[in-house]
């Protein structure tokens, strides 16, 4: 059998692909500041650019992410809603008002979706973990334990976010 081409499919991606190369950096601001309401999605974020910028290897520490951010475009930050004055901040969860935990050092893959940022006590037993692709999943402490401990992949229903593109 033939391969055939779906025009319709390649003409929607390449009039999108125009339109944003057009000026149509509004919505993707907007579709960035959407994936970055949270404190916890800050991190997950400015996370990833570190990844993106140094071969998919995770920052070992805060430290190093907070260097790395103090050097990054002002553009790419603002468009994230972040403050590199606030970076501190951006490491307390807004719902426990505790410092989150990040599995520093992570490496992985452009494509791959490994939890990144933890909620340290979370509210009513649950608490909030944030993957690479920007989902979030609310969890009870087993999962918990088993994503810090071996990582894995958000659940199917777990909290859409828009799809993350690289910075």
């Amino acid at each position: 059998m033939r391969n055939r081409v779906d025009w319709r499919s390649l003409g929607v991606g390449l009039l999108m692909a125009a339109a944003l190369a057009t000026g149509c950096s509004d919505q993707v601001a907007r579709q960035v500041a959407a994936m970055n309401d949270t404190n916890l999605k800050k991190v997950s974020s400015l996370y990833r650019f570190y990844q993106y910028r140094n071969g998919w290897q995770g920052p070992k520490d805060a430290a190093a992410l907070r260097a790395f951010v103090e050097k990054a475009p002002p553009q790419k930050l603002e468009m994230m809603q972040v403050d590199p004055a606030r970076f501190d901040s951006f490491l307390i969860s807004e719902r426990d008002g505790q410092p989150a935990k990040v599995r520093w050092g992570v490496a992985i893959g452009p494509t791959d979706v490994q939890p990144l940022v933890f909620e340290a006590e979370g509210v009513g037993g649950k608490r909030i973990v944030v993957f690479s692709n920007a989902q979030t999943e609310e969890v009870d402490a087993a999962r918990y334990d088993t994503l810090w401990a071996e990582g894995g992949r958000p659940p199917v229903d777990a909290t859409a976010a828009p799809p993350r593109t690289n910075p």
